[in-house]
């Protein structure tokens, strides 16, 4: 098995931050929370990315 990538590590992270912040909502959200469109976006281009590491991890192998 090889090792992940920075841009793997980087959208897991991203992944399981939007994972985060749409399980766990806000008690008294201010203007500056970003709104949870903004958190379902990121957590599918983040598991977009991660599903194509996963793809070129299994052409290379």
């Amino acid at each position: 098995m090889s090792r992940p990538t920075n841009t793997e590590r980087g959208a897991r992270i991203a992944y399981d931050m939007a994972q985060l912040k749409l399980i766990q909502r806000e008690l008294f959200p201010s203007r500056r929370t970003p709104p949870l469109k903004f958190w379902r976006e990121i957590a599918a281009i983040a598991s977009e990315q991660l599903a194509e590491c996963e793809a070129l991890r299994e052409a290379h192998a």
